[in-house]
């Protein structure tokens, strides 16, 4: 639940999606060294990229297929979800009036089944991110070379489409994009670029295999830089990006890598996490238990949210709501680690007292349930992840909660955090005050989160506990027991909880 990390599924066929939705430039993108299939290179084992490209279609007859319910999937759920959609047409569209009357659509017409068509797929995949992809240059002399290699005596000699008019649909459907607020990759512009762009097209129109590898490239740049929670890091040893050492925060693995496989017993790899996001209505009661501390939490189901009973606690519950949209990495669980560390923070009551009026800094809060927790212990401060939706679900929780109850969640804020960019600056915040709380769980699930996290906290944090007296490091390990409504065990699940103390200086993880 962190701001970069990498999550392995199990237990569902499904994986998430990547829609290539266009003309006959996407159709074709699945070619040997196509720019289609280096994205499916790209997300192997975990995003399924489906080629939706109709060769000769233009934007009008694309909004017609869609509305009538062809092109682009609606989404089943939280385990049937797409993550991207790239939108790439235009080329057709932008076919000369006089030449092809039969393709071409009108620029004003053309932008407004542009905004049609984000529309529907915003409304068919509301979990999705949506790229659009700008039309390619044209190139006149393999046109009329094409033209005259297919229909040869029949050839007018006149182009049927000229790159200045593709220019007016590119720059066309870039400025929808803008007004949109979605992310653009302008073909007909970055090709320009280079000296040898004709190089990069077949005939005049289509892409060559230079200019597939060309534009695959370009498309996962635009990924990584406008959409980096959906990116694929590769392997820094290999440079692969089907294997353990790849990472991508927005997007979960399908199944344990191989080595993360328990010999002993491969049962135990494949297992459910102990708690899902959701309980469908359900009623489960958790007993956490270690060598120091006992304590029990209750979760129940409600229509709006998930709410958490602390045992002897009477400012609870805590009511977690979930984000808009489905959430499979960031904020999509409540971890055995997280209900743990709840578990120490309610059952260590002589500790606790010491924090009322501290401030405390969640990191990667997902549904906020350790911030809620801590304010109902009388704390106050931040809860913080990265994707805007789980903000905006954070804010609801504390809104909610302060609503049931005057005194939990009253003085929580919930904002987006960035750990590349704005995690020193927080930690300096919490560091300025006496008493505080860092608080995380289940925070590190790639080896690109480790570094950015432990260089901020270590600069920001820990090396001023390591260096002052009487400061302490206590391991608590944990089993996470589940029970149903029924009395009956769900889940076992054991963790560990690590604790930093000095005096009343808290770094609990």
């Amino acid at each position: 639940m962190g701001g970069s990390s990498s999550k392995v599924k199990t237990g569902s066929a499904h994986r998430e999606r990547i829609v290539l939705f266009g003309d006959s430039l996407t159709q074709q993108s699945f070619a040997p060294n196509g720019w289609g299939a280096a994205l499916a290179d790209a997300y192997q084992r975990r995003g399924d990229v489906l080629n939706r490209g109709y060769s000769g279609y233009n934007t009008r007859w694309c909004l017609e297929m869609l509305k009538h319910g062809g092109g682009i999937m609606q989404d089943a759920g939280p385990d049937d979800t797409t993550r991207l959609v790239t939108i790439f047409l235009g080329a057709n569209d932008a076919s000369l009036l006089e030449e092809n009357p039969k393709q071409h659509v009108p620029i004003e017409e053309y932008k407004s089944n542009l905004r049609q068509i984000v529309a529907i797929a915003r409304e068919r995949a509301p979990s999705a991110k949506i790229l659009m992809i700008c039309p390619p240059p044209v190139c006149h002399s393999q046109r009329l070379e094409w033209q005259k290699a297919r229909f040869k005596d029949e050839a007018t000699g006149r182009l049927e489409r000229t790159n200045e008019n593709s220019g007016l649909y590119a720059t066309a459907a870039e400025a929808v994009a803008s007004e949109l607020s979605l992310p653009s990759l302008n073909l007909w512009k970055i090709m320009q670029e280079e000296s040898s762009w004709p190089e990069y097209l077949s005939d005049g129109l289509h892409f060559s295999e230079r200019g597939n590898i060309f534009v695959g490239k370009k498309l996962l740049e635009k990924i990584l830089e406008v959409l980096p929670e959906l990116a694929v890091v590769p392997c820094k040893y290999t440079g692969q990006y089907g294997n353990s050492g790849s990472s991508c925060s927005g997007i979960v693995t399908d199944s344990p890598w191989w080595e993360d496989i328990d010999p002993e017993c491969p049962e135990k790899s494949f297992k459910a996490p102990a708690l899902s996001c959701e309980l469908d209505g359900l009623s489960f009661v958790l007993e956490v238990t270690s060598d120091t501390f006992s304590f029990v939490l209750e979760l129940r189901q409600e229509e709006a949210c998930l709410c958490a009973t602390l045992q002897g606690m009477p400012s609870t519950p805590l009511c977690l709501v979930p984000p808009k949209r489905p959430m499979p990495v960031l904020g999509g669980e409540v971890s055995g680690s997280c209900l743990a560390t709840v578990a120490f923070l309610c059952a260590n009551r002589d500790l606790s007292r010491s924090w009322h009026g501290a401030t405390v800094l969640e990191l990667g809060a997902g549904r906020g349930l350790l911030g809620l927790a801590a304010a109902a212990l009388g704390a106050h401060g931040e809860v913080t992840d990265l994707e805007e939706e789980i903000e905006e679900a954070l804010r609801q929780s504390i809104a909610m909660t302060r609503e049931r109850s005057e005194r939990s969640g009253a003085q929580l804020e919930a904002r987006r955090l960035d750990w590349d960019d704005g995690l020193t600056e927080a930690l300096d915040r919490l560091e300025s005050t006496e008493p505080r709380l860092l608080l995380g769980a289940e925070l590190l699930w790639a080896d690109d989160a480790v570094d950015v996290l432990l260089e901020a906290v270590e600069e920001s944090f820990i090396r001023r506990l390591q260096q002052a007296e009487g400061t302490s490091l206590t391991l608590h390990r944990c089993a996470v027991e589940t029970r149903g409504s029924d009395g009956e065990a769900e889940s076992h699940e054991d963790t560990t909880v690590l604790v930093w103390e000095k005096n009343n200086a808290e770094c609990a993880w």
